[in-house]
């Protein structure tokens, strides 16, 4: 009974959306960190 209501579809919905907001934002940090690392290689390849 409780799987055919509306709101247990909407909790499900929002557990998705919860999942990939974190899935987004683990995506982005790692981007930038990344993008932080090339730059300490470029960084340190001028330098020696």
């Amino acid at each position: 009974m409780l799987l055919n209501s509306p709101s247990h579809g909407m909790i499900l919905h929002v557990m998705l959306l919860k999942k990939r907001c974190k899935f987004i934002t683990f995506y982005f940090n790692t981007q930038i960190i990344t993008k932080k690392t090339d730059k300490n290689i470029l960084n340190f390849l001028q330098i020696n």
